[in-house]
């Protein structure tokens, strides 16, 4: 209830007017109607009040000097006011663009509280709620003047406050408020009289921040029209409201206060007092015309508003009086400027609000409000200030259209199938989002709004239907479509504006099978009769295929394909027991398979995994195992799971497949022109004139050449791997791999990643070549040449027919080689290389190192041919040469006749002929043979050769020429020519025969018991420990044969033909010599037999 009315004082309706003394910053009208109406001065003695004094009691207060006050004095009647202006808060509002803002978003404030720190608030009229309380405009409020609840702008001097609160949030038709929405605080801080303390506001500031938070809506504005007179500071100046200011700016809450109506006395720029202080946003006053009031205190950091003949509220003693709570009156001065600004406070925070800014300050707000303002000229200054535009600052804030606002411009959901979903804003009262959309299928369309925020009222229309709203906020709207229509949707609200989420969904009445997303699948043995339906999904943008296959005589089947809008984009005619149909989709496209015919056995293939980039084609594999295969040409052929496309190749260069996950396998065929397989680990390409096939993540690969000079490239793994090479194919394989190459001219393969790697190799029927070294091995033929670096070890089989030929070479370090009839062996550091089966090989040690060369015969008769720089084995079959080997051996054991020759060196050689084996060496060679049947040595080449020989266990016979020596005995025959020296040695047992040939000159023999000994010119035959000795003096020359008795009992007989001297354990015989002598000189008992001799014959010692 309001409290009764000391006094009833018969106002007609007037402007107050502001006595020469501490008033309120409200000009009386007169201040810009020239000089019909007196202006107001501020007392000076009031500039330096302490504002520091503590609120007294209120009898203190009654009897003390008043900070300001308030006197009505002469007052114009309504009609004389009239005639010299009228301006309705309408008017002032189309000045600032408040009416564009209440018409495009109809912000009114709504959810906040201004407090009005004033002469209280005739809060029972009708514009400001009639009443007092919660459910009322005016939610509560105090008067510091009476110290009560009740804060009701009370007379005779009062007024001014209602007509504050008025233009913060009246609410009635053209004198509208700024914020006709917010609720309202009354904070009385002048007492009946007029006068009031600042010791009051002070409270009243103390009191907003004590109860911000008590009412329904919270306050976030307080309005302060009021000051001391006689002030203008050109510099912001903290006094004791200061702690209060500053308070309440921390508490988020916007302080609006009037800059003072001085200007007229100072003439210069300056803000009064509480104004200038550094926590408030001063307001200055601008005319209808936008111009600063003559009166108005300005300064560049406040911001101007309309404040000069505002029309608002005022109790009914400032009226007719009547009784009713009805009246207005025009007042003037910064006081009507300062509320003007609190309320757009209050609707740019609401707009904020509304998009989302968080921790909202007084800062925040004014720099938006003088970032947005319009900037002005004063002519009395020369300055440049801001004027309030609400239509600008609220604009900037809001978001922008995010839907299309016409029919035209609708947002396309494009084809609608299940349940689509946007987000949206209504972001102006005229706001209509549009959404188009085409019915997949015949059904039901609904259409929900969930969500909505803030003053949000669902509203809704349809182009193309009728729809049926339902739900308690009518957020659903549903309608029936037709498949293939296209359909227009708008959304508004009927109420205010708000953020919405929006979900259409459409219900189809059509009947099908939903085969889903498809990349690839198979599905088998289904049956048709008459007319099926099936939905398909996109996996992703390529070519979607379905096939049926089936068994023609069961029936024909039929495919055709449709688009979401129910548009046939692909039909396939039965033809061979297959029927299919293509489109191109984009990925998540929907369509829709319609299958016709009958036939109880029916398999379909379903592929999305093609897809083409301008020139280049995209194949892609599934989770699963996966075939692929391509094929080049005039038409590039792409097969994936058994289903095929065709390109033309002059639109495609690039062909790539990515197998993904699972044991995937590719066959790519060439053309007949030149190209080159690279195969790696994981990539593969086939480049050819004009394309480039590739595919990666395929671990079975094969690579067919088109016919063409075609060159391959094998990469191995990390780890062990495997290759076998023929004339026409190289595969090469490890635990992760498979790749296979086949009919290309050239094969290169590369074992450089790691593992322990075998390479195979296999001949043609024709004529083949194997050529290893200790990095690489290189076999070739007719139409193919394969290549391999770097495998540990290699093996050649050649069976096929032919005449292949194998070549070795060294390495730098000590290699060795095995050489067999039926294959050879070479190996090293790094490396071993073996081949099977090949007529001849070679191998050339020049590298360096020590080699070692090792021979073994066949069951057949073998030969082998030893030199100082290169030994040959050959037999039937087989052929195998070894050039530059620091020693070689030959085992002689499989069987057959094998006969060995060997052959000297220009420098000094040594020949070792034993029962079993035979060795010959000299510089930097050395050749040994077992078990050979027969050997022969040919010492033509130079030096001082030397031949040793020694006995088998058996009998053995040595017989020596001038220009050879043969030695044999059971299973061997070891012949030497050429020899400067021989030796023999028999000393193992066994009759052993020695015999012994002179030359055609003049030659030497002399015998011992243990030794005998032959020479001339060239040559040196020695052989020691034989049971008996022949020397034959047949081909010319003087021989002369000296004959030595051994230490025992020994007998010489000398006959025509010849002498021979024996004893125990030798018979040393002559024959043919020119002179024999024997000599006894080593003792025993010896005996001469001497007849009838015709050459020289002397016996030495004494013989009986």
């Amino acid at each position: 209830m309001r409290k009764s009315q000391k006094k009833q004082f018969d106002w007609k309706g007037g402007f107050e007017i502001l006595e020469d003394r501490r008033v309120m910053s409200a000009d009386p009208l007169s201040g810009f109607l020239e000089n019909g109406i007196v202006h107001h001065s501020f007392d000076e003695s009031m500039v330096h009040h302490d504002f520091a004094e503590e609120a007294m009691p209120i009898e203190h207060h009654l009897a003390s000097e008043p900070d300001f006050w308030i006197d009505p004095s002469e007052t114009l009647t309504l009609d004389e006011q009239l005639d010299q202006i009228e301006q309705t808060l309408s008017s002032a509002h189309n000045t600032t663009g408040l009416n564009e803002v209440l018409a495009d978003y109809g912000f009114t404030g709504k959810g906040q509280t201004v407090a009005i720190i004033d002469s209280g608030i005739a809060y029972n009229h009708f514009a400001l709620g009639g009443g007092l309380g919660a459910n009322y405009r005016v939610v509560g409020g105090y008067d510091f003047t009476e110290n009560d609840s009740d804060p009701h702008d009370d007379g005779p001097s009062g007024s001014h406050g209602t007509h504050v609160a008025g233009i913060v949030g009246g609410d009635a038709g053209s004198d509208r408020g700024v914020a006709s929405g917010v609720d309202l605080v009354a904070l009385r801080v002048f007492d009946d009289s007029g006068a009031g303390y600042m010791s009051w506001v002070e409270s009243a500031l103390q009191w907003v921040h004590q109860h911000r938070n008590d009412f329904e809506n919270p306050i976030t504005a307080v309005n302060l029209s009021l000051g001391i007179p006689g002030y203008n500071s050109s510099s912001f100046l903290t006094t004791s409201l200061d702690d209060e200011f500053a308070q309440l700016k921390a508490d988020g809450i916007f302080i609006s206060v009037s800059a003072g109506n001085d200007y007229a006395s100072y003439k210069t720029p300056g803000l009064g007092n509480p104004a200038s202080s550094p926590n408030v946003v001063p307001v200055m006053s601008v005319k209808d015309n936008g111009e600063l009031a003559g009166y108005s205190q300005r300064h560049t950091s406040a911001i101007a508003a309309p404040g000069s003949s505002i029309r608002s509220t005022v109790p009914d003693y400032r009226g007719d009086n009547n009784g009713i709570d009805d009246d207005y009156a025009y007042y003037s001065g910064t006081s009507m400027a300062s509320p003007y600004i609190a309320g757009a406070s209050v609707l740019i925070r609401q707009a904020m609000e509304f998009v989302g800014y968080a921790e909202i300050s007084q800062d925040t707000i004014y720099t938006h409000m003088r970032d947005t303002a319009t900037e002005f000229l004063d002519a009395a200054t020369n300055l440049t200030f801001k004027r309030i535009n609400l239509e600008a600052a609220i604009s900037a804030l809001m978001p922008t259209d995010d839907y299309g606002s016409t029919l035209a411009t609708a947002f396309n959901l494009g084809n609608l199938t299940s349940t689509v979903s946007q987000n949206g804003v209504i972001g102006t009262l005229n706001d209509i989002d549009y959404f188009k959309f085409t019915a997949s299928s015949d059904g039901t369309v609904t259409f929900e709004a969930d969500n909505m925020t803030h003053e949000l009222a669902a509203a809704w229309s349809v182009s193309g239907s009728t729809g049926t709203v339902s739900g308690n906020q009518n957020e659903s709207f549903s309608f029936d479509v037709v498949a293939g229509q296209n359909y227009t949707v708008g959304f508004s609200s009927s109420g205010g504006l708000g953020y919405y989420n929006l979900a259409a969904t459409l219900e189809s009445s059509f009947s099908y099978v939903d085969w889903g997303t498809i990349s690839y699948a198979q599905l088998s043995d289904l049956t048709v009769d008459g007319e099926s339906w099936y939905r398909v999904q996109a996996s992703q943008a390529g070519y979607l295929t379905v096939e049926s296959v089936f068994a023609a005589q069961g029936g024909q089947v039929n495919l055709m394909l449709y688009d979401a809008n129910m548009q046939m984009v692909s039909s396939g005619n039965a033809a061979g027991g297959t029927s299919r149909v293509d489109v191109y989709a984009s990925a998540g496209e929907e369509f829709y398979v319609c299958v016709q015919g009958t036939n109880d056995d029916v398999d379909y293939r379903l592929s999305n995994l093609v897809s083409v980039i301008g020139t280049t084609v995209n194949v892609t594999g599934t989770a699963g195992d996966d075939t692929f295969a391509f094929t080049a040409g005039g038409t590039h052929q792409i097969t994936v799971n058994g289903v095929t496309h065709e390109f033309a190749a002059i639109a495609v260069t690039n062909v790539h497949f990515d197998g993904g996950a699972g044991a995937d396998a590719i066959v790519m065929t060439g053309t007949s022109g030149v190209e080159t397989a690279t195969l790696r680990v994981g990539n593969t390409s086939l480049v050819g004139t004009g394309f480039e096939a590739s595919a990666q993540s395929i671990e079975n690969v094969v690579v067919n050449s088109g016919g063409g000079a075609d060159v391959a490239n094998l990469y191995d793994s990390a780890g062990d791997d495997t290759l076998v090479a023929r004339p026409d194919s190289g595969r090469l394989f490890g635990s992760s791999f498979d790749h296979t190459v086949k009919n290309f001219k050239e094969v290169k393969v590369h074992a450089t990643a790691g593992g322990y790697d075998v390479a195979s190799f296999y001949d043609s029927a024709g004529d083949d070549v194997y050529v290893a070294w200790p990095d690489r091995v290189q076999m070739y033929g007719t139409g193919y040449n394969n290549t391999a670096w770097g495998f540990d070890r290699s093996t050649v089989q050649a069976t096929a027919g032919g005449y292949d030929v194998a070549s070795f070479y060294d390495s730098a370090g000590d290699d060795v080689y095995v050489a067999k009839s039926t294959n050879v062996t070479m190996y090293g550091e790094g490396y071993y290389h073996v081949v099977w089966g090949f007529d001849r090989s070679s191998v050339q040690a020049t590298a360096g190192g020590y080699d070692v060369a090792s021979f073994y015969d066949s069951a057949g008769d073998d030969v082998y041919v030893a030199k100082s720089t290169n030994v040959t084995m050959y037999g039937e079959g087989y052929y195998n040469v070894v050039w530059g080997f620091d020693r070689s051996t030959v085992q002689a054991t499989a069987g057959g006749y094998d006969v060995a020759s060997f052959y000297d060196s220009a420098g000094d050689d040594v020949y070792v002929a034993k029962s079993t084996n035979v060795t010959m060496y000299g510089e930097g060679y050395y050749n040994v043979v077992w078990g050979f049947d027969r050997s022969t040595v040919q010492a033509t080449a130079g030096g001082y050769d030397v031949a040793s020989f020694y006995d088998s266990a058996g009998d053995d016979t040595y017989v020596a020429k001038w220009n050879n020596v043969t030695m044999y005995g059971e299973g061997y025959y070891n012949v030497v020519w050429g020899f400067d020296r021989s030796t023999v040695q028999a000393t193992a047992g066994g009759y052993d025969l020695a015999s012994f040939y002179d030359s055609t000159g003049d030659d030497i023999y002399a015998a011992w018991s243990d030794r005998v000994q032959m020479y001339g010119a060239g040559y040196n035959n020695v052989a020691w420990g034989f049971e008996r000795t022949i020397a034959q003096a047949t081909a010319g020359g003087n021989d002369q044969a000296d004959l030595y008795d051994s230490a025992g009992n020994d007998s010489i007989v000398a006959r025509a033909w010849g002498a021979y001297l024996s004893g125990q354990g030798y018979n040393n015989e002559t024959r043919g010599f020119e002179q024999i002598t024997a000599n006894m000189i080593n003792g025993g008992v010896n005996t001469a037999d001497v007849q009838a001799v015709d050459y020289i014959f002397n016996l030495v010692g004494q013989w009986n």
